[in-house]
């Protein structure tokens, strides 16, 4: 009998220490999961923070285009107003040279008024010239930020898929877990 109650405790004592052994196993798995869990938040946070900044950024490239864009516009509109003003000037200076020699000039002073005319005729080419090459400038910027915008957006996106798949992730789905490590 005494023999049975030792075999009974050394039983007992055998599934004691494998239960401790086993619940110390889990624990140290727990703790690996919470370690895990608490390095895949912090990638979560870092990329949203990411994001966000993209996002800020974004939103000031938007708004810098939009200041660029009324600055254009703006110069445009002064440029358009300037040639107006000149080829009134031009026209009013035209009239005048025109209505106080027209009876008093011949072919010979008609051809001295082309020469007159021309050197303006060429101001006016260069000026024109000035106007397109602005133009072109500043359309090769519009395009080089809008491109920038599209960038930053496509890199959101991006981010955004990535957080989506992490958070799958870490809902429990066994299979993107096993992709994400």
């Amino acid at each position: 009998m005494s023999e049975l109650i030792t075999l009974i405790t050394v039983v007992s004592l055998s599934a004691a220490i494998g239960l401790g052994i086993y619940v110390l196993l889990l624990r140290t798995n727990q703790k690996q999961t919470q370690l895990s869990l608490i390095d895949q938040i912090t990638l979560v946070d870092a990329l949203r923070h990411e994001r966000d900044q993209a996002i800020q950024n974004s939103i000031r490239l938007q708004a810098e285009l939009e200041s660029e864009r009324k600055q254009v516009q703006h110069r445009i509109d002064s440029l358009n107003e300037a040639k107006e003003a000149l080829a009134n000037q031009f026209k009013n200076l035209a009239n005048e040279i025109l209505e106080d020699k027209s009876k008093k000039f011949s072919e010979h002073n008609a051809q001295q008024l082309d020469v007159l005319l021309k050197p303006l005729q060429t101001k006016l080419t260069e000026f024109k010239e000035q106007v397109s090459s602005s133009y072109e400038k500043e359309s090769r910027e519009r395009f080089a930020l809008k491109n920038e915008i599209e960038r930053l957006a496509n890199l959101n996106l991006k981010m955004s898929d990535e957080a989506r798949s992490l958070t799958n992730a870490l809902k429990g789905d066994s299979k993107i877990q096993g992709n994400w490590g």
